[in-house]
């Protein structure tokens, strides 16, 4: 087979030998990259130094330049490539031969073959295989009329662009086409070739025909429509056997989306017999132009799939990218989620929607609260609970009539327990009144008014007794409860009190403040007490 011709153990070691050697220069060229290795040569990138002009070597591995049939077949394919001259196939230079250098120089079209597009690409080779298949037919065309069959085509062998524009390589296995009694009695009686890319006549060891390349052309072709080539196993005896004996399974089993003419197109190709098959490949091409490959438009699919790669592109960029937005935008490209809150934040500077959702949240009903623990359920609203007691939030205040406030109660008249205010001390508020001279009291009798040593004023509690407030003067204001503030919350109404007023509840604070400085003001000083105390 030509897939190996020497053991994989010497190929390996001579690949590794080559690489390990550290070469920078092969006689007249530096070697600036490499491109491919296979199994008994390695491929560089070249530079020549007395033209400047960049170059492919293929140069055998440094262990196999003793090896006859190793350098016959280099040579050989300097032989072929050498006298083609088409835009379609590789062009080859020279062969240089000596004791440590073995290799060709070639044409350098750094592209990837065919195998590795199918690989990272698919859909974008689908989408040029008018462009592909037409090259591939002209390249094998002029190397018929060349005289030449390839015997060896397969995606392996063929450079292609991101274009479609192709190059035949690889001319280590061609031969001329079987004449006279070659034709009659048979062909080579070594088999060689791709085991998954052979024709059946090579297997039978018969002689080959242009059709031998259509046979390996229509391998090629199925597996650029579907992704895999017809047959396909491990083992190479029954591979060989799917070859002689197996008939093609069609394409569109593999990809719907490729039509029954192409299934039609492609049995002819693969026809076990050579005289069913395509005679040239101009012949294939004529029928492969008229031939609908595909029920949807390859480049539609790969514009479509363009667009989608940029709209992910676009989604998963920076939301800061003002750039990104403007191309979504002038490609119709909804914004992804983050990318619009983060817009319409960028356009409410001053938070007026912040405010606005405020006012909503504020108009909306407050649903109801949770009854408080130990509150049955169903307990009507505005009562309190049991163990709990209204707390209300203002009492009502009488309306005093407009009198001064500063002005004590009349001579004599104090309540009980009260002291008038000392001799000489006018009453605040009031003009200097001469005070009536009070009587003369016998010796250990105390004041008019105030309780003797041993005896308590009226409404003083004894001991242990609960203290009571003395009644309040006629006219005198009414102590009021204490007033709690109850937090927020359900209100408690409480019968026949109701919420004071702003300017009620303001007049109070005013009255009470002035209340507390005539109080204090009316207080006589510690040290004009009587002398009782």
């Amino acid at each position: 087979m030509a897939e190996s011709d020497a053991p994989p153990d010497v190929h390996a070691e001579a690949a590794s030998s080559m690489e390990g050697s550290g070469r920078s220069a092969v006689d007249g060229f530096d070697l600036v990259e490499k491109v491919a290795s296979g199994g008994a040569t390695v491929i560089w990138e070249a530079l020549e130094r007395a033209s400047g002009q960049t170059h492919a070597l293929k140069l055998l591995q440094p262990s196999l330049i003793k090896d006859k049939d190793q350098v016959a077949t280099l040579k050989h394919e300097q032989k072929v490539g050498s006298s083609m001259n088409h835009p379609n196939v590789i062009h080859t230079g020279g062969f240089f031969k000596s004791k440590t250098n073995v290799y060709l120089v070639m044409e350098l079209f750094k592209y990837p073959n065919l195998k590795a597009g199918l690989k990272n690409n698919p859909t974008e080779l689908r989408a040029n295989v008018q462009k592909i298949v037409e090259g591939v037919c002209q390249g094998l065309s002029h190397m018929h009329e060349k005289g030449w069959l390839h015997l060896d085509l397969k995606p392996d062998n063929l450079l292609v662009t991101p274009t479609g524009e192709v190059r035949v390589i690889d001319f280590s296995l061609c031969e001329k086409p079987a004449g006279g009694l070659a034709a009659l009695f048979g062909g080579s009686s070594v088999i060689r070739g791709t085991r998954t890319y052979i024709a059946p006549e090579t297997i039978l060891k018969k002689p080959k025909t242009a059709a031998t390349d259509v046979y390996s052309l229509g391998i090629t072709l199925f597996e650029l429509l579907t992704g895999r080539p017809p047959f396909a196993g491990n083992d190479p005896s029954h591979m060989l056997r799917q070859h002689l004996k197996e008939a093609v399974p069609p394409a569109s089993f593999f990809n719907d989306n490729v039509t029954p003419e192409a299934d039609r197109l492609l049995a002819k190709m693969l026809a076990k017999k050579p005289k069913d098959r395509h005679q040239s490949p101009t012949e294939v091409f004529a029928e492969f132009r008229s031939t609908t490959l595909f029920k949807k438009d390859p480049q539609e699919l790969l514009a479509e799939i363009k667009r989608r790669k940029e709209e992910e592109e676009l989604q998963g960029a920076s939301l800061l990218d003002s750039r990104a937005d403007a191309v979504r935008t002038q490609k119709g490209i909804k914004a992804p989620a983050k990318a619009a809150a983060r817009q319409a934040r960028r356009a409410d500077v001053g938070g007026e929607a912040k405010k606005a959702a405020a006012r909503t949240a504020q108009r909306q009903p407050q649903p109801p609260q949770a009854p408080p623990p130990g509150m049955p359920q169903g307990y009507p609203p505005g009562y309190p609970p049991p163990g709990y007691y209204p707390q209300p939030q203002f009492a009502p205040q009488p309306q005093y009539a407009p009198q001064p406030y500063a002005q004590g109660p009349p001579p004599g008249q104090f309540p009980p327990g009260a002291y008038p205010p000392p001799q000489g001390q006018p009453n605040q508020g009031q003009p200097n009144q001469v005070q009536p001279p009070q009587a003369q009291r016998p010796p250990g009798q105390p004041p008019q008014g105030q309780p003797s040593q041993g005896q308590r004023p009226p409404g003083q509690p004894g001991p242990g007794q609960p203290s009571q407030r003395p009644p309040a003067p006629a006219g005198a204001p009414q102590a009021q409860p204490a007033i709690k503030i109850v937090p927020s919350g359900p209100q408690v109404q409480v019968p026949g009190l109701t919420r004071p007023t702003d300017a009620q509840h303001a007049s109070q604070k005013q009255h009470a403040s002035q209340k507390n400085a005539s109080e204090e003001e009316d207080l006589p000083l510690m040290t004009e007490l009587p002398e009782i105390l």
